[in-house]
């Protein structure tokens, strides 16, 4: 009899999805450090463009697929504004240091419309 599927969130293996979070963030700070080797702006590809508006899979792919995907399709057309030749729009860039913010902002998961919590005294400040 097959073992009934888990309706937890959590990795099944923490130590593998580790590893992944630390080759993902690898992936990412690379991006950031070669950025001037880049364009500052590149269209997203009709491949890509037409592999993102295909229907939702109902089981998923799993968090080594979709890095990979999201690394290959998503992160490279970016708006450009982390380029140091950026000229544009005026929201603020990725920078290395966002990203350590992201990563605890991203653990918590925090609700910044009341209660009384770390993250809520941030913002207000």
């Amino acid at each position: 009899m097959p073992a009934p599927k888990s309706s937890s969130l959590d990795p099944a293996d923490w130590d593998a999805f580790a590893e992944l979070a630390h080759r993902l963030l690898d992936q990412a700070l690379a991006h950031l450090r070669t950025v001037r080797e880049r364009p500052v702006w590149q269209p997203v590809p009709g491949a890509v463009k037409q592999a993102l508006s295909a229907p939702l899979l109902l089981d998923g792919r799993g968090a080594e697929a979709t890095a990979a995907e999201a690394l290959r399709s998503i992160l490279p057309c970016a708006t450009g504004n982390i380029h140091p030749r950026f000229f544009g729009w005026v929201h603020g860039s990725g920078t290395a240091g966002n990203l350590l913010a992201e990563i605890v902002a991203s653990t918590m998961n925090a609700n910044l419309g009341g209660r009384d919590h770390g993250a809520v005294h941030v913002e207000r400040r």
